[in-house]
């Protein structure tokens, strides 16, 4: 996936990807865990604004293997 900074500051942050039934992407939070399921975790580097970085995300073992999901990150 890539992920560029559209800030006006350098910048890294934690992305989260979830895969969903649904076009919403609903992350875990304070208030439970998600409907959605969880894929996979990285941060990014310091990024400056405007620039861009592709990273990598090993999923895991355990993805649904029929029907359709949407991917989606929470960053």
């Amino acid at each position: 996936m890539t992920v560029c900074n559209q800030g006006t500051q350098p910048g890294g942050a934690p992305v989260e990807l979830y895969l969903s039934a649904d076009t919403v992407i609903t992350p875990n939070g304070p208030s439970g865990p998600s409907p959605d399921s969880f894929f996979g975790f990285v941060s990014t580097p310091t990024l400056n604004p405007g620039q861009c970085q592709v990273l990598t995300v090993q999923g895991p073992a355990n993805v649904p293997t029929e029907g359709a999901y949407y991917l989606g990150a929470v960053v």
